[in-house]
């Protein structure tokens, strides 16, 4: 099946969403955070098809989520190491994970959680806040868009912002 890219579309979560927006990268990326680097790895946690997982470890090097990186000098075996770009994806998939222990499982029963790995202490739910620590809603957030959006985006926002769509 073809996907369609939106690589070139103008709004930041669908260009994100090309990157890393199927099931398997996704957790490729949370598996890759908790320190797995090898194929055989990934595939024996996941339970993925060896051509699905090389097909989305492939699109994740290409996107600079993923490097990879020889296991040692003359060996073709490679391990797959987290860039900045893809650590960068921990807090958004710590609220994915967040928002599963909440809304997918029963309370309590959510089979995994997070916590530092130095103190054991849990981790504060991920929040809306301003650079001043003012805690927001969604209500209270509105997207606009900037200079370097095109004409017809920053008149989409417009229109919206002011409710007249």
């Amino acid at each position: 099946m073809t996907r369609t890219s939106l690589s070139r579309y103008p709004c930041p979560i669908a260009r994100a969403a090309d990157a890393v927006g199927d099931k398997w990268s996704l957790l490729i990326v949370r598996d890759a955070l908790v320190g797995v680097t090898r194929f055989s790895h990934f595939k024996a946690r996941l339970g993925v098809s060896a051509n699905i997982l090389s097909e989305r470890l492939n699109a994740l090097v290409d996107a600079g989520v993923l490097d990879r990186r020889p296991t040692r000098p003359g060996v073709q075996r490679v391990d797959y190491i987290l860039t900045p770009k893809g650590r960068d994806l921990a807090p958004a998939l710590i609220a994915l994970l967040q928002w599963g222990q909440r809304w997918a499982f029963p309370p309590g029963r959510s089979p995994v959680t997070v916590r530092a790995r130095d103190s054991a202490e849990a981790l504060a739910p991920i929040a809306l806040t301003t650079p001043s620590g003012r805690a927001l809603a969604p209500s209270d957030l509105e997207i606009v868009a900037t200079d370097a959006a095109p004409k017809a985006t920053q008149d989409s926002y417009a229109a919206l912002n002011a409710r007249q769509i």
